[in-house]
């Protein structure tokens, strides 16, 4: 796990994220959050996730990404590169002595803000709306493993990509 400290990188992910993926921030529970180019399912989050289902939710990412850096992003938080076999246990924070702040690795679930959890390239991964209570996933991959764990992960499916 590593905090994304370069401010031209951050501010370059976040840019592809507004731009590519619509990205439009609101507290408004009826506006429109994301817009993917691509197959993206919606599943609804009925509650608050358990440290077991975080640690499904870990486990999906670990078999799909095994040695893979991800993005794991925070929105107006510290945002991390990390590889889903590091097993970060979940709500993992720490000091950074050097910056004098608390830094909090983000949870799977969006409990108050917007989490990302994606490749490097963003053509698989997780999109969390907090205040919608919905979780968006992208790539076929990953739609068919959330799909496969959702009575686990108490998920209910809103919208179900076409082929």
């Amino acid at each position: 796990m590593r905090v994304i400290l370069d401010q031209q990188i951050y501010d370059k992910i976040w840019d592809f994220i507004k731009q590519d993926f619509h990205f439009n921030p609101s507290t408004d529970q009826h506006t429109a959050a994301f817009a993917f180019p691509m197959r993206a399912a919606c599943f609804g989050l009925k509650r608050l996730w358990d440290d077991r289902q975080e640690e499904t939710v870990n486990g999906i990412m670990m078999s799909l990404f095994p040695q893979e850096e991800l993005y794991a992003l925070d929105w107006h938080h510290d945002c991390f590169t990390f590889r889903p076999n590091e097993q970060i246990p979940p709500h993992f924070h720490y000091y950074d002595s050097q910056r004098e702040v608390q830094v909090y690795f983000p949870t799977y679930y969006p409990d108050g803000d917007y989490h990302f959890f994606a490749d490097k390239s963003f053509s698989e991964g997780l999109f969390g709306h907090p205040w919608q209570k919905k979780l968006y996933v992208i790539g076929g991959r990953v739609i068919r493993a959330f799909w496969e764990k959702r009575q686990e992960l108490d998920l209910e499916m809103l919208e179900y990509p076409a082929k």
